[in-house]
């Protein structure tokens, strides 16, 4: 005869499952999620550049993100780490000017690249193929107008002889029809001074930066390692009925609206703006 177990041990044993479910569950979780990514464009909504390190970036007089010379670190996200490194000029890359001929690529975060290594920026790949050497002077958020004065800056400390100026299509003509927070640059001898090097204690995005870490650790080390973690905040992102939320997505939705069949017929209406900043560019240039 063969007796039942106890309950005891029935107990024991259903216990048991539950750990063992709870211990396992995370583990598979997080494979499936790598294994089925939440998007292809994901990063938009997952905040990539959370994982931007405090003293990489600092804040100019008109309150513009700009690189933070003398800066070598790394720009980390949940699926990769890239080295990030601007010389005393502002520019990203080595500290040793190359020789002539040198070019000057101005732009917006497509110049300046920071989620992939240098030799992979347009500039490394473009440069042995024109005969010259392409320096990086992109700038987070910047319109063409902003790549004006960039422009002028940065050449008279590396004197190129030739400006490459990259547009993004998506939101350089909306920065461009806005108020200028800086006088529009005409003439292009006029003395505009090289902001000074930063340092992490007085810079204001680093101080920012650092409040945003100031967050719970599990939530920290969930964002950098756990894609499940990703998954749910772009659910998150793509279901938030908050204010900020829809603000954030109609910007992205604008954005990218240019490059689709309907927004495409709008694009040469919205490029008056950017063509004024255009024709300033080749009198200066």
């Amino acid at each position: 005869m063969i007796s039942s177990p106890s309950r005891p041990s029935r107990w024991r044993r259903r216990v048991a499952a539950v750990l063992f479910g709870l211990c396992s569950a995370p583990p598979l979780a997080e494979v499936a999620a790598r294994v089925y990514p939440p998007d292809p464009g994901a990063a938009l909504l997952y905040n990539a550049p959370g994982g931007t390190p405090p003293d990489m970036f600092r804040y100019d007089s008109q309150n513009r993100l700009v690189p933070n010379p003398g800066f070598d670190g790394r720009f980390e996200w949940l699926d990769h780490s890239v080295r990030v490194r601007f010389d005393g000029r502002g520019l990203r890359g080595p500290d040793e000017l190359p020789p002539q001929p040198r070019w000057l690529a101005v732009g917006d975060s497509f110049v300046l690249a920071r989620q992939v290594e240098e030799s992979q920026t347009f500039m490394a790949l473009l440069g042995p193929r024109m005969g010259a050497n392409l320096l990086n002077a992109g700038m987070d958020g910047n319109g063409t107008w902003d790549n004006l004065s960039r422009y002028v800056a940065m050449d008279a400390v590396v004197e190129s002889g030739t400006v490459v100026l990259v547009v993004f299509v998506g939101n350089d003509p909306d920065q461009d029809r806005a108020p200028a927070m800086l006088p529009r640059v005409s003439d292009p001898f006029a003395a505009i001074p090289l902001p000074p090097h930063a340092s992490t204690a007085n810079n204001a995005f680093a101080r920012a930066r650092g409040m945003q870490r100031a967050e719970p650790t599990l939530e920290q080390f969930l964002y950098r390692h756990s894609a499940v973690y990703a998954w749910w905040r772009v659910y998150r992102a793509l279901h938030a009925k908050d204010p900020m939320s829809r603000l954030q997505r109609k910007r992205f939705q604008s954005e990218l609206r240019a490059f689709s069949t309907v927004g495409a017929a709008e694009v040469p209406g919205l490029a008056g703006a950017t063509g004024e900043a255009l024709a300033a560019f080749v009198r200066v240039a």
